[in-house]
Parts: structure tokens; C-alpha cells; sequence
């Protein structure tokens, strides 16, 4: 027997087993930049997923999956495990798409156009939310809440096991709970650039009346820019931290979710 044939003769009885693992996590990979998402490539992203497939399959984190030798149940928990780890992908990205809305609603009343303050060459998001992002994935490795999540996303194999969920348990409150945040998040931290930005028009409007000859209306533009600017890079700190409170309720979202299973 060759070592090929040696080696897929020993993996076969995994192959079930890793590939729903595989099929959970994958989506988690592509989409939640704690595991890389968009910024590695789908090399990287398809080894990490297949890597910690086999860890926690070789660990034990999955059940014994009954419907391995059934095509039709094997699909159908495949389909399952898919769409599952699409919920779990979306929940964890959601933080982080809280930070780009805040920086993008941010620029909007500050006036900044996203092609104007782009901060590298094919970079998707304008200035604000890219910092704010790049805050939130170094917060999340320093605070350990990159940890918490790993944990509990470990530990939704334990509470739900592969092949034991299914459309019909899905309870999307949690989802809706975690998206309505995020949203709720985003609007309360760029309140405060909004109201400044709001109150420099505001001034310059009062100004322009009382002295119509200045033609301060040209400085609006600039003027919401700099405040803006300023309450940024001075409230930075407290906006990242307002954050990483939204990304520390993350492994709280995903237990709610995997617990409403079976």
C-alpha cells in the first residue's frame, strides 16, 4: 500500500466530520475579520478553515455523525451547517461593519468625499472608517476580546453539535438583536461630529446674516472638515472603546444563537 493510499485509508472516517466543521467555519473565515476575512487571500482563508476544521474535529468538539453514510441526510446537514455558519459570520462582522458605518456617517456630515479621502490606492472605505476598523481589529487582539470570540465560537460545536441543527430551531432574535445594535452603536457614536458639524453651518449661517458682505458660506465646507476632523482625532479613543464594548457582547449573541437549537 503506498503512503497516498495509506493516508486517505486512515482519513476516510474523518471525512464527514471535517468537511461540516469545514462547512460551518468557512463563512466565519470569509467574513469576520477576526479570522482574516477580506484581507487574506482565499488560500489563506481556505487553510485556516480546513486547519481548525481538523482541530476541532480531532478534539472531539463535534458529535458522531449518524447521517455520514446517508447522501440525502449528509447533504441535508451540510446545507444545514452552511447556512448556520453564514448566521455565525454575519453576527461577528457585524461590529466591525458598525465601525465603517460610523466612519462613513461621520464624513457624510463632515462633507468628506470618500474618493478625496481614500487612505491607500483601492481601499473600499473613506478615511474615518477605515481608522475606526483598523482601531477595532488591534482593540479586539489587546483586550483579548479576539480570544473570547475564538472561545465561543469553539464552543458552538459543544452546545450544537454538526448535524443537529436546522432551519426549522432558527430563532432570529439574536441576528436582530446584534444587527439593530450595531446600527444603534454606529448613529450614537457619530452623533457628536454630526451636531458639531451641524453647529459650524449653524454659526457660519448666523455670521453670513449679520455680516452679508464676508461671504463666510465658502468656508462651510472647510469648516465642517476641521471640526470634524478635531472631535475626531480627539474623541478617538472613546469612540474605539464604545466599540469594543459592542464587539464584547459578540460571544453573548452567539451563545443565545447556537443555544436555540435542539
Amino acid at each position: 500500500m503506498s503512503g497516498a493510499d495509506a493516508f486517505f485509508t486512515v482519513f476516510a472516517p474523518h471525512l464527514a466530520g471535517v468537511t461540516l466543521c469545514a462547512l460551518r467555519l468557512l463563512p466565519v473565515t470569509l467574513m469576520c475579520p477576526l479570522l482574516g476575512g477580506v484581507a487574506l487571500t482565499t488560500t489563506v482563508r481556505l487553510t485556516l478553515t480546513l486547519a481548525l476544521a481538523g482541530a476541532v474535529h480531532i478534539h472531539g468538539a463535534d458529535a458522531p455523525l449518524a447521517a455520514a453514510h446517508d447522501l440525502a441526510a449528509f447533504t441535508t446537514a451540510c446545507a444545514s451547517e452552511v447556512l448556520l455558519g453564514t448566521v455565525i459570520g454575519f453576527l461577528s462582522s457585524l461590529p466591525f461593519d458598525a465601525a465603517r458605518m460610523t466612519g462613513r456617517f461621520i464624513d457624510t456630515f463632515r462633507g468628506a468625499s470618500a474618493e478625496v479621502v481614500l487612505p491607500l490606492a483601492g481601499s473600499r472605505e473613506a478615511a474615518s472608517g477605515e481608522l475606526l476598523h483598523q482601531l477595532l481589529i488591534v482593540g479586539a487582539i489587546v483586550s483579548g476580546a479576539m480570544s473570547d470570540f475564538i472561545r465561543a465560537l469553539w464552543l458552538s460545536f459543544r452546545t450544537l453539535p454538526i448535524g443537529t441543527w436546522s432551519v426549522s430551531s432558527f430563532d432570529p432574535t439574536p441576528a436582530l438583536s446584534a444587527l439593530s445594535t450595531a446600527f444603534a452603536v454606529s448613529f450614537i457614536i457619530g452623533a457628536p461630529v454630526a451636531c458639531i458639524a451641524l453647529l459650524v453651518d449653524a454659526g457660519l449661517a448666523a455670521a453670513a446674516r449679520l455680516a452679508p458682505k464676508m461671504s463666510l458660506h465658502d468656508m462651510a465646507a472647510s469648516g465642517r472638515l476641521m471640526a470634524g476632523a478635531v472631535v475626531l482625532l480627539l474623541g478617538v479613543n472613546a469612540l474605539n472603546t464604545q466599540l469594543l464594548n459592542h464587539l464584547h457582547t459578540l460571544p453573548g449573541h452567539l451563545a443565545a444563537l447556537v443555544g436555540a437549537g435542539p
